[in-house]
């Protein structure tokens, strides 16, 4: 899923020449943009999601970045064990345990996806959220690169913390530019859905055999 996943199998003895990256899919026919947006009466909206990997304390040092505006909100979902670190924050929600159909509806909601790990090959959340037509603002950390484009992704560096400030503030700011991304965003998931990557499968399958 990732060519971060390559140096691991060579360490082990796996030749070159048998190693393939296909990467991750997603349902792009459930995960899909709105029909019409409903706007945000100004209000933008971060969206965070996950556990696994996930920068929590870079996550809340974001969010506090940003508590002095009163029109960008985060809406975090994740673990309930991460939940106390974000008590207090007025311009939080904090949610756990979210239904499919929800999730669904935080994505298409959300002006950005803010993807934070401290490791990672793929995620479902970067994809979902792509195929809403959600933009994503991430660092460059494992095999996250390989799943966005800047036409649909702002990448910083890890550890460059004023980098990511400015690019999250930057996007939200320019309306133009995110509904630009958002079309990106969706048409970059679609050359992921699960009928493509399942397609690329069977040709490496069909090829193995020749």
């Amino acid at each position: 899923m990732s060519s971060t996943q390559q140096d691991w199998f060579l360490q082990q003895g796996v030749s070159e020449k048998r190693l393939h990256v296909i990467p991750h899919g997603v349902d792009t026919a459930f995960f899909s943009p709105p029909v019409a947006s409903a706007g945000g009466g100004g209000v933008r909206h971060v969206l965070a999601v996950g556990a696994t990997g996930r920068n929590f304390p870079l996550l809340r040092e974001v969010a506090a970045h940003f508590g002095q505006s009163p029109d960008i909100r985060f809406v975090i979902i994740g673990p309930e064990h991460e939940r106390a670190a974000f008590a207090g924050m007025l311009n939080v929600t904090y949610r756990t345990r979210v239904p499919d159909e929800e999730l669904l509806n935080c994505y298409r909601n959300a002006d950005c996806l803010l993807h934070l790990t401290t490791q990672a090959t793929a995620n479902n959340v970067i994809l979902e959220a792509l195929a809403c037509g959600v933009p994503v603002i991430a660092q460059r950390v494992g095999g996250v690169p390989e799943y966005l484009t800047h036409e649909c992704a702002v990448l910083t560096e890890p550890g460059d913390f004023p980098a990511l400030a400015h690019a999250l503030e930057s996007h939200l700011a320019n309306p133009a530019n995110v509904r630009r991304m958002s079309a990106a965003a969706r048409q970059h998931a679609e050359s992921l859905s699960w009928e493509r990557v399942a397609a690329r499968t069977m040709e490496l399958y069909l090829s193995l055999q020749a």
